[in-house]
């Protein structure tokens, strides 16, 4: 017989957002607006305890890699001869 253990904060891996203040994982986001660069920054609201946070977004870089034939490939936008 297996003996479960119990889920707490120490064993579970938290994915997602977490209010600072709560801990609570429902957020909505009150505004959004652009930032400085490739970054959005968003006021977030958590629903349990109403505290405003805000946080800052950026996208990852990533290279687009064109297939131009068996074993031949480059980075988008490079030209092939």
């Amino acid at each position: 017989m297996s003996v479960r253990t119990p889920r707490n904060q120490e064993t579970k891996r938290s994915r997602g957002l977490r209010c600072p203040a709560c801990g609570c994982g429902h957020l909505r986001v009150v505004y959004t607006r652009p930032g400085w660069g490739e970054r959005v920054i968003r006021r977030r609201e958590c629903r349990h305890c109403a505290r405003r946070f805000t946080t800052t977004e950026a996208a990852l870089q990533t290279a687009f890699v064109a297939y131009n034939g068996p074993k031949r490939r480059c980075t988008y936008g490079e030209t092939s001869d």
